[in-house]
């Protein structure tokens, strides 16, 4: 599960080196040059829109919030940045990211055409990461200028697989991450539990989020008693018990995403999710296998037991567990009638334990 929903990004995107230092961006752009050289390519692409940002954000800290955005990282030298709106705009986005060399799109055609002549020096294989989500137009402007001065091959697959392993700054981010899905999670079982409606629940929880330092914040509610998590629609308003939630928040670039049951009572579906999550928590250390450790009677929200890296491309089932790696664990249970509940953990798997960064509740 992913939250696919389109957001209004209103929270701190602004590049901070305290948070997130030079080095680290040094580290992170130095592991991609060596994947796309590996893979005898000559430079890379990167995009990024407003729904889906995470490679972009990974790599240059840039979060594009008025349209798509593409980054040309030369194998050697400086990056470029080529992003929607305004040349007036730029000063803004400068405090999004580490880098220098920043233009506005302009005219797409035209600017694409020039930025891939720079990268490709005339003839080039150019690497292209995050490109799949690219709108049809732009695809179509990139493929045409292509054609002129470079081939481009796609490494997603291969430049995803950096991310599932994660820098001591990310996992330091992650858990501040948590932080704000704890502050959320707990605010809307707050509101539900006093008698709130799902809308009602949900901007308490969201304005949590954000008071704890949260970029982002997505959720998802049931809209009838035990339903499946959906987006909000209209100005309905209703009280829903148990209501099923999947949230998402967003801190310096680092992503947490999690799955709760509100105001469960004595639901025999709670228990059997809280004891199946349990059994997941159990077996889970580096070097083991997820597969066969899920609920027979499992939600039909809940696909795998086991998903990488929350809120990255990456983000992907998985069967064996890889120190360094940070996951998300998720059950869920299903009966007759309302008698429904999802839970999940967020945990990161170190060479000789498991740290739990975020446990969701079936309350």
């Amino acid at each position: 599960m992913r939250m696919k929903s389109v957001a209004l990004l209103t929270g701190n995107y602004d590049w901070n080196p305290a948070l997130v230092p030079p080095s680290e961006c040094d580290a992170r752009l130095a592991a991609v040059r060596a994947v796309v050289a590996a893979h005898g390519a000559h430079a890379l692409i990167v995009h990024g829109d407003s729904s889906e940002y995470s490679a972009l954000a990974y790599l240059t800290g840039f979060t594009p919030k008025l349209g798509p955005a593409l980054a040309f990282i030369p194998p050697h030298g400086r990056v470029r940045l080529l992003t929607a709106g305004t040349e007036g705009m730029l000063d803004a986005a400068r405090r999004l990211t580490w880098v220098e060399q920043m233009r506005a799109i302009g005219e797409p055609a035209q600017s694409i055409a020039e930025e891939l002549r720079l990268l490709s020096g005339g003839s080039a294989t150019l690497a292209t990461w995050g490109c799949r989500t690219m709108p049809r137009r732009l695809h179509s402007l990139l493929t045409n200028a292509a054609r002129d001065c470079a081939s481009l091959l796609d490494l997603e697959a291969p430049l995803n697989a950096i991310l599932l392993r994660r820098s001591p700054v990310e996992l330091d981010l992650t858990r501040a991450a948590c932080r704000c899905l704890e502050a959320a999670h707990r605010a809307f079982s707050i509101a539900t539990l006093a008698g709130a409606g799902t809308r009602s629940a949900a901007i308490a929880a969201e304005r949590a989020a954000f008071r704890a330092g949260a970029q982002d914040f997505r959720i998802l509610a049931s809209a009838r008693p035990g339903g499946p998590p959906l987006p909000f629609f209209g100005t309905a308003d209703p009280v829903v018990a148990p209501v099923l939630i999947c949230m998402e928040t967003r801190f310096a670039g680092c992503c947490a995403e999690g799955m709760a049951t509100v105001a469960a009572g004595d639901n025999p579906a709670a228990l059997s999710a809280e004891a199946a999550l349990q059994s997941l928590l159990d077996s889970a250390r580096a070097g083991v296998r997820m597969s066969g450790l899920a609920a027979p009677h499992s939600h039909p929200f809940v696909q795998h037991a086991a998903c990488a890296s929350p809120g990255h491309p990456a983000n992907q089932p998985v069967d064996a567990l890889e120190a360094g790696g940070i996951y998300t664990l998720r059950a869920g249970a299903a009966g007759s009638g309302a008698e429904s509940a999802i839970v999940s953990a967020t945990i990161a798997v170190h060479r000789d334990t498991t740290e739990i960064l975020w446990r969701g509740t079936c309350q």
